[in-house]
């Protein structure tokens, strides 16, 4: 089912296309390469703090990202106005993927908070990426859905005329992506784990953002987790904090400067058009995160975010070299752009044995 992605992912994928290496690169990889050595061959040459250099130097390196990514941080302190509200031509369409394997025991939690929002998505697919563990079962007598063929999309449902089901071999997450952005007849998606839940106005704020800046091509938020009360669970609540707050204030600093290379993928909104167009997700990916961000031909730049959290996005800009045709699909759509203003959500983490959850939070 992704065959028709491929082309335009062999095309767009610097790993597989890689362009040609600017000269200031070869400058500036030389030039480290050439103070590493030297910094080196001073460790057996000279005494005292030299024989150091090489630890110095590195520890002068941390400080100064350090204090790049504090500097660049620090409008996220500032409330900034919202951007100006311009009448939109038409309501944008959104549509939810949710990749699944083996999340009997969530989905009905992630369901219910798609189909609780106060503004319904107008598609909801369940990439069921060949679950063993009841899925099939849950899909059908709670949900209404009939079993579709293998690799085929259901009906809609019977009480959610909105939620569909596509059932697919197991083959990994971005493999049950790329096959349901083919089926996605939507503006904008958004690729949603099928163990998070989501605030009530998640929905109605992403589509609103879509609509009112239409060069957003991906975004995303900061995710705030919430483990089991246990003292195991505590700490790792702990060490997850940090982690995921270090590195999502590194990706808002890189932001502003045009250098994010990541959107996370557990709430993720990309403009449809725009993933199709690089070919989908990259299938060789090893990360549960799937992404693909790197492809997306776009400079990201800060969104009209207000308050004391962070979310970053990515626009669109002139490709530097001609990018393949994007797949045909019967129902495809053209795209909007992609801006998470505020949601929120858990997941479970089976690899830890206890019930660790991570929010998804941006601002609104």
């Amino acid at each position: 089912m992704n065959d028709p992605l491929q082309p335009a992912f062999v095309a767009a994928s610097p790993r597989l296309s890689p362009p040609a290496t600017p000269l200031r690169s070869w400058l500036i990889h030389g030039g480290v390469l050439v103070l590493w050595g030297l910094l080196f061959a001073m460790a057996f040459r000279v005494g005292n703090v030299g024989a150091w250099s090489v630890g110095v130097a590195y520890v002068l390196y941390d400080t100064v990202l350090l204090l790049f990514v504090g500097w660049m941080t620090l409008p996220i302190l500032r409330p900034r106005p919202r951007p100006a509200e311009t009448p939109a031509t038409r309501r944008n369409t959104l549509g939810v993927i949710v990749a699944s394997h083996n999340e009997a025991a969530v989905l009905p939690v992630t369901l219910a908070a798609l189909l609780g929002q106060s503004d319904v998505p107008d598609r909801i697919v369940i990439a069921d990426d060949g679950s063993s563990d009841g899925t099939a079962e849950l899909l059908t007598t709670r949900y209404g859905l009939v079993a579709p063929a293998l690799g085929e999309l259901s009906a809609a449902s019977a009480t959610h005329p909105s939620l569909y089901w596509l059932r697919l071999p197991h083959g990994g997450k971005a493999v049950a992506l790329n096959a349901a952005i083919l089926c996605i007849d939507t503006d904008t998606v958004l690729t949603v784990d099928g163990d998070t839940l989501l605030d009530s106005q998640a929905i109605g704020a992403v589509r609103r953002a879509f609509t009112d800046e239409p060069n957003l091509v991906a975004a995303t938020g900061v995710i705030t987790p919430v483990c089991s009360r246990t003292l195991a669970g505590r700490c790792f609540q702990w060490f997850q904090t940090y982690e995921y707050i270090r590195n999502f204030l590194s990706r808002y600093a890189w932001m502003r400067v045009n250098g994010l290379l990541l959107i996370s993928g557990a709430f993720a909104g990309f403009r449809t058009d725009a993933v199709r167009a690089v070919g989908g997700f990259d299938t060789d990916c090893w990360w549960k995160t799937t992404n693909s961000s790197t492809a997306c031909t776009a400079t990201p730049r800060r969104t009209g975010c207000r308050g004391p959290c962070a979310c970053w996005a990515m626009r669109k800009r002139t490709p530097t070299r001609p990018a393949a045709p994007a797949p045909s699909c019967a129902s495809a759509a053209a795209g909007s752009a992609a801006s998470c203003r505020r949601s929120t959500g858990t997941a479970r983490w089976s690899a830890t044995g206890a019930t660790a959850g991570s929010a998804w939070r941006c601002c609104r």
